[in-house]
């Protein structure tokens, strides 16, 4: 979504988060409400809502707006499970795919130690996994597969199968890629032995 699209979006998204209460948003969605704005958990972090770049406060919104379900089913669908995914399988895999399996495919060790300073627990997919909460009641699984001389290096990224009745298929996209992107951040930087439990913002 181009930026003006995403600017049209969170004014649409305000105006229907002020229908509803701070405390309906916070027992809904597991936010906080500090008086002034919101607190959202994102990835092992605490971010107040206004300091989110563009792409990440489009996505609280939405969440905040979705009363989803309170509890994370612990199965696991593919992005072409989702409904509607059709319309963007191209561009998930080219904006969150593709830049992780070729960021990490050789460095499988970063990969997970990566994901771990994010929050990440390993799981057992692929040759290297690990799930990621990313926000209080979504989580995602970031899987690689290794290459050989016959096969290429392949990855993918899972979704509890609850994550549809919070995003839709073209706020998935976003969701599953945001990650990546912080990721191959700290691997560029050579940040992959000195993480602290707050996560710095991508410069």
């Amino acid at each position: 979504m181009p930026k003006k699209g995403y600017e049209i979006a969170i004014n649409l998204a305000k105006e229907d988060l002020s229908k509803l209460t701070p405390e309906e948003i916070c027992r809904n969605t597991g936010v906080a409400w500090d008086g002034s704005d919101f607190i959202i958990p994102w990835y092992n972090k605490e971010v107040k809502l206004c300091d989110g770049n563009i792409e990440e406060q489009i996505i609280w919104y939405h969440y905040m707006l979705a009363n989803g379900p309170k509890l994370e089913r612990n199965r696991f669908i593919s992005y072409k499970q989702v409904p509607g995914a059709i319309i963007y399988n191209d561009n998930f895999i080219k904006r969150a795919i593709n830049p992780m399996v070729q960021m990490f495919k050789d460095d499988l060790d970063t990969f997970l130690e990566i994901g771990q300073a994010l929050g990440g627990v390993r799981a057992s997919h692929g040759h290297m996994a690990f799930t990621l909460k990313v926000l209080p009641y979504v989580s995602l699984t970031y899987v690689i597969w290794e290459g050989d001389d016959e096969i290429p290096a392949n990855g993918n990224i899972l979704f509890d199968e609850s994550a549809i009745e919070w995003f839709c298929a073209e706020d998935l996209v976003v969701l599953a890629s945001l990650p990546v992107y912080l990721m191959m951040s700290y691997k560029r930087k050579g940040r992959t032995s000195y993480f602290h439990d707050c996560v710095p913002e991508l410069d």
